[in-house]
């Protein structure tokens, strides 16, 4: 999972295209929103983010489109690789967790499905990270990735129902 991370701040901090091409995509959202929802400016919706503010509160209140904050990507993901490789391991935890919006393991597939999040520092005005990664397409193809697992990654846990009974001595 570090190795995914660290592949993903490789290419936010080295490729300012892919941040150009995704705020060109969120004006494109931004713009498609506010000229199909008009009445988005009430502020009305049930779309919340983590902070607790709705993401239509917060588009209405916008007079232009978020934007994701290039320098900001380069400093944070300069910062998140020093500590991924010579960090404590608290730090690397925190780097994790701040990166890392969703693990899970498809058994059927043997896949291993990591969703990374911006975090929302990058994204202006705050609060409209996860809105950005839903509206871009690359960012979030970007933030997405598979891996297969060995088998041996997938043995049931002891008293699972799949393990048998003399396997857990």
């Amino acid at each position: 999972m570090t190795r995914g991370l660290d592949a993903l701040i490789r290419s936010l901090a080295d490729d300012s295209q892919l941040v150009e091409q995704a705020n060109a995509e969120l004006a494109a959202a931004f713009a498609a929103v506010h000229n199909k929802r008009p009445h988005a400016r009430s502020g009305v919706d049930t779309d919340f983010t983590a902070a607790g503010k709705s993401h239509s509160v917060l588009l209405s209140s916008l007079s232009g489109p978020p934007k994701v904050d290039y320098a900001r990507v380069g400093y944070c993901a300069s910062r998140a690789a020093k500590t991924l490789a010579c960090g404590t391991a608290e730090q690397r935890k925190r780097t994790v967790v701040a990166w890392v919006e969703q693990v899970e393991v498809r058994e059927a597939v043997r896949k291993l499905v990591v969703q990374y999040r911006l975090p929302e520092q990058l994204t202006r005005p705050a609060g409209l990270g996860t809105w950005c990664r839903q509206h871009s397409k690359r960012l979030r193809s970007l933030l997405k990735r598979q891996w297969t697992l060995p088998a041996s990654a997938l043995v049931p846990a002891i008293g699972s129902p799949g393990r048998r009974r003399s396997d857990s001595r």
